[in-house]
C-alpha cells in the first residue's frame, strides 16, 4: 500500500510537469482543461488498477497458502499412515537407545529414507521429516527426505526445537498446521504435521511432518499469474 501511494504521489508530480509544459504553448483554454481532465481521469484510472492487481495479487497468495497447508497436512496423514503400516519397525526405531552404527535397524531406516526422497519429489515439498517427542522445548529427528550426502540432510538423533503445533499433535493426537515461520535455521515455511500411532494402543510413536516455503509459494505465483 505504501508504494501505491508513492507511486500516485510520483504520478501527480508527473502531470503538473505535463501541464507547465502544455502552458508554454499557446493552447487555447477550452484544450487545456480538455487535457487536465484527460490526465486526471487516466490518472485515477491507473490508481484504481494499481489497487485492484495489489488486492488480487494479495488474495491469490493468500489463496495459495491455505491450499499448500491443505496439502500439507494431508500428505502428512497419508505418511503417517504409510508408516503405521509397520509400526513394529518404527517404534523399534523410535526407542532405540543409540544410533551408532549398526545398534538400530538400518536397512528399515534405509529403505524409508528412499521412499521419503520419492514423496519429496512427487509432491514437491521442501522438507519432509519425522519426529520424536522429547520435550515441549525439544524434538528428535528420525527421518528425513534430503540427500543423505547432502549438507542439508539431518542425521537420525538430531535434536531441534519444537513449535506449539507439533507440541499439539503428540499430545492430543491430532493433525495440525502452521502459517508461515520465520525460522533462522530453516528459513521461512509452513508445516502439516500428523501423529504416527501404534494402531494397536493408539499410542503416539512420532510426527510426520512436511512442510512448504515461501519458494514454493513464489514458484505457484509465477505459473499462475
Amino acid at each position: 500500500m505504501r508504494q501505491l501511494r508513492k507511486a500516485a504521489v510520483f504520478l501527480c508530480s508527473k502531470v503538473e510537469e505535463d501541464f507547465g509544459v502544455f502552458n508554454t504553448f499557446q493552447l487555447n483554454r477550452q484544450t487545456r482543461e480538455w487535457l487536465r481532465i484527460t490526465l486526471r481521469i487516466g490518472l485515477f484510472v491507473l490508481i484504481i488498477g494499481l489497487f485492484i492487481g495489489s488486492f488480487f495479487y494479495g488474495r491469490v497468495k493468500q489463496l495459495i497458502l491455505i491450499d499448500l497447508q491443505e496439502n500439507a497436512r494431508n500428505s502428512s496423514v497419508v505418511l503417517a499412515t504409510l508408516i503405521e503400516q509397520d509400526p513394529v519397525s518404527y517404534r523399534a526405531l523410535v526407542e532405540a537407545d543409540s544410533y551408532e552404527a549398526g545398534k538400530y535397524d538400518e536397512e528399515y531406516y534405509n529403505r524409508m529414507l528412499a521412499l521419503f526422497r520419492e514423496l519429496k519429489a512427487e509432491i514437491q515439498a521442501t522438507y519432509i521429516v519425522t519426529e520424536k517427542y522429547i520435550s515441549d522445548e525439544e524434538l528428535m529427528y528420525i527421518f528425513d527426505a534430503e540427500d543423505p550426502e547432502g549438507e542439508s540432510f539431518t542425521p537420525i538423533g538430531t535434536l531441534d526445537s519444537i513449535t506449539p503445533e507439533k507440541i499439539k499433535s503428540f499430545k492430543y493426537n491430532v493433525s495440525t498446521t502452521t502459517g508461515l515461520i520465520d525460522d533462522p535455521k530453516w528459513g521461512r515455511y509452513l508445516t502439516g504435521s500428523s501423529p504416527i500411532n501404534d494402531p494397536k494402543t493408539g499410542e503416539v510413536l512420532g510426527l510426520a511432518s512436511i512442510d512448504y516455503s515461501t519458494e514454493n509459494v513464489r514458484g505457484i505465483l509465477r505459473r499462475v499469474l
